[in-house]
C-alpha cells in the first residue's frame, strides 16, 4: 500500500459534500468543536451548504489540521450516509491507492 493519503482540495470538498446537507454533523464527526461550527453557521446563515463547507475546510487549514478522504468517508459512514461514503471511497481512495504487487500479479493472471 502507498504511504500517500488522498487529500481533498477545497473545491472537491465543497462540491462533493454539498450532497450531504448535514454539514454540521459532518463537522462534529470530523472533530470540529461545536462552538466553531456555530460560528460558521451564524456567519454564513443565508449562504447555503456549499459556502458553509468551504468555511469548514478553511477552519481545517487555519488550524493546521489535515483531513483526508479516509477521514471524510469514516465520518459519513458514522452518519449513516453509506451511499455517499461508498461513492467517495470509490472515486478518491481506491483510484489513488495502487494494488500491492501480490494483488497486481493475481489480477494479471486472472486476465490471462
Amino acid at each position: 500500500m502507498s504511504d500517500q493519503i488522498p487529500l481533498p482540495t477545497i473545491r472537491q470538498f465543497a462540491e462533493e459534500l454539498v450532497k450531504e446537507p448535514r454539514w454540521y454533523d459532518l463537522g462534529v464527526f470530523l472533530n470540529v468543536p461545536t462552538y466553531e461550527l456555530d460560528v460558521i453557521n451564524v456567519a454564513r446563515d443565508y449562504q447555503g451548504t456549499q459556502r458553509r463547507l468551504i468555511e469548514l475546510f478553511k477552519y481545517f487549514q487555519s488550524h493546521g489540521k489535515v483531513v483526508s478522504w479516509n477521514d471524510i468517508v469514516d465520518a459519513l459512514t458514522k452518519m449513516q450516509r453509506k451511499d455517499l461514503a461508498d461513492q467517495l471511497h470509490q472515486k478518491y481512495i481506491l483510484q489513488t491507492v495502487p494494488l500491492s504487487p501480490h494483488c497486481s500479479e493475481r489480477q494479471e493472471s486472472e486476465e490471462a
